[in-house]
């Protein structure tokens, strides 16, 4: 469910010099920019934009990933470089046309986002944070945006949560609701995809934590 939006973005590339660039793509992972000149890979550049017309200038750094000249036009694709929270929520804000931004919800250090037994027919995409897991008052796992969703069982079965959940950072989530959700999936199989690599990858976490405690009764 990565997010992104193209078109022109007029943005100042801050280093290694100042010159004006163009973003014509831009997601909380990496950008496209257009620039007089190639780079090399690896390279490292600090790059400026203004997110609309009523938002301050954000700065971060990035990698080159690959340089392509294209009909006099030199675009390079990088890789953010460890965008600070508050960057990344920015950057999630601003591409996010997958989701209506009524669903974001910014989540304090410490709250909890759903609790065991409780009804929920949301699932929760990750856009920044880290959650522990526990049930029955015991942790049986944490959770970050790698792994994209969570709430996904009492979505998919539709029965109560399974486990309460605690953001352990200030954390940005998608409370997406079912029947939206839903359509999205009709809409865009690969997420089905991602869906069931994610069930699979949390079967594994699960049944490795059940052997670990079975050993050390």
């Amino acid at each position: 469910m990565a997010k992104e939006t193209t078109g022109e973005i007029p943005g100042l590339l801050l280093s290694p010099k100042e010159v004006p660039i163009t973003l014509v793509r831009i997601s909380p992972e990496d950008v496209t920019f257009e620039s007089p000149e190639p780079f090399s890979p690896r390279t490292r550049v600090r790059i400026q934009i203004r997110l609309g017309q009523d938002r301050n200038s954000v700065e971060f750094d990035a990698e080159i990933v690959s340089s392509e000249d294209a009909d006099g036009a030199v675009f390079c694709d990088a890789r953010l470089v460890n965008p600070a929270p508050e960057v990344r929520r920015k950057l999630v804000l601003f591409v996010d046309d997958v989701v209506r931004e009524e669903y974001l919800k910014e989540i304090p250090a410490g709250t909890e986002v759903f609790k065991e037994g409780e009804h929920s027919r949301h699932i929760y995409y990750i856009a920044l944070g880290r959650f522990v897991v526990d049930k029955g008052g015991e942790k049986i796992a944490e959770i970050t945006e790698n792994d994209m969703f969570m709430g996904e069982i009492s979505f998919l079965l539709n029965t109560p949560r399974t486990a309460s959940v605690t953001a352990m950072t200030d954390s940005l989530l998608m409370a997406i609701p079912a029947e939206v959700f839903q359509k999205t999936l009709s809409e865009n199989p690969k997420f089905g995809t991602e869906l069931a690599k994610l069930l699979a990858k949390r079967l594994a976490n699960t049944s490795q934590h059940l052997a670990q405690s079975l050993h050390h009764t």
